[in-house]
């Protein structure tokens, strides 16, 4: 912040809309403080608060809880809502710092406060399959395989329990590492980022149509050194041409 007090003079010569260094330090906390991704520190922004409203009830007041893959600090929350007669507008609410803890900088409340409208629709407009959608959860040796009813890996969780398994027997190998699940893996039919994340759990895309191109086997192979390419690559075929998912060593 100092440096950029010192050359905020010059740099509105460029564009008036860079903004003051006074703006700036209102909305800025001490976050990492001895390296990148290190949390263990209690700074203010460690202790800056979050309060989220659904409507008039508060789901959560707690402070930041996660970091991104940039090793930067975020807050990430969970819940579950049953939207069983609640068929309409609602609103979510996030309130940064609601009790008005923090003292330095920016002291009015209200510009803390986000808000998003949006529709809970009655289950008549959804299609037959959707309505009767349902989470089906298998096990095999190594995971706990949850996919949903009517889709493309429900239809294939049979062979998709073979190939987890030799998925996740191969990475233990190669990392020499021994397994200590079960671990939690997800199949949807959507498509994810670059085919599906995981953090605590696996989830990871799986469609009929091939959005990627070639797939599971360009992606999972790169992993690999030049012994291990042509496995990861034979079982590649395993899912089929015409299908997109992304398992193995990426």
């Amino acid at each position: 912040m100092e440096a950029y007090t010192k050359v905020h003079p010059n740099l509105i010569k460029h564009d008036l809309r860079y903004p003051t260094p006074e703006y700036l330090r209102a909305r800025t906390l001490l976050g990492n403080v001895k390296a990148e991704g290190e949390m263990d520190e209690v700074t203010a922004g460690s202790q800056h608060i979050v309060k989220i409203l659904l409507d008039d009830t508060v789901l959560l007041n707690s402070n930041i809880n996660s970091r991104n893959l940039n090793s930067e600090s975020y807050g990430l929350y969970q819940w579950v809502w049953d939207t069983s007669g609640e068929e309409g507008i609602h609103t979510l609410t996030a309130i940064l710092d609601p009790n008005d803890a923090i003292s330095a900088g920016d002291e009015i409340i209200e510009n803390n406060t986000a808000s998003l409208d949006f529709v809970v629709h009655s289950r008549s407009e959804l299609t037959e399959i959707e309505s009767s959608a349902a989470w089906v959860t298998s096990s095999n040796d190594c995971c706990n395989v949850h996919v949903v009813s009517g889709t493309a890996a429900h239809r294939d969780l049979d062979e998709l329990l073979e190939i987890v398994d030799s998925a996740f027997a191969q990475a233990s190998t190669m990392l020499d590492e021994p397994l200590q699940g079960p671990y939690d893996v997800f199949l949807i039919d959507r498509v994810i980022g670059q085919g599906g994340y995981a953090s605590g759990s696996m989830v990871v895309s799986y469609l009929d149509r091939d959005y990627a191109g070639s797939g599971r086997g360009e992606t999972s192979s790169s992993a690999g050194g030049a012994g291990d390419e042509d496995e990861v690559e034979g079982q590649a075929g395993l899912f089929g041409p015409a299908k997109q998912t992304f398992f193995g060593l990426t």
